[in-house]
């Protein structure tokens, strides 16, 4: 398994840089090949009844240190407006993918 698509350390408080999303795992994957050095984790959730990959950055401390971040990411990757996400929404899209 590819580290950048390792399961993300769930804390229970903090912020990711939610980057991508996918419905199709074979084109998550060729998105994450195409930044090899950027390390990125991904979770699934249900999204209009069907499995979906996230594709998100480590947890940051605060949403000030996390929104500083996306200015510093390659600009293919701005261009999609990454946004930031509470780790609280993050653990709410995976309970409701387990059920």
């Amino acid at each position: 398994v590819d580290r950048r698509q390792r399961q993300m350390c769930i804390r229970d408080r903090g912020y990711v840089i939610q980057i991508a999303g996918f419905s199709d795992e074979i084109l998550a994957k060729r998105f994450l090949s195409l930044y090899p050095e950027e390390t990125f984790y991904s979770y699934q959730k249900q999204l209009n009844g069907k499995n979906f990959t996230v594709i998100t950055t480590k947890v940051f401390l605060n949403k000030t240190e996390a929104k500083s971040i996306i200015q510093s990411l390659p600009i293919q990757l701005i261009e999609r407006k990454p946004w930031v996400k509470s780790i609280s929404s993050v653990i709410n899209e995976i309970n409701t993918f387990k059920q």
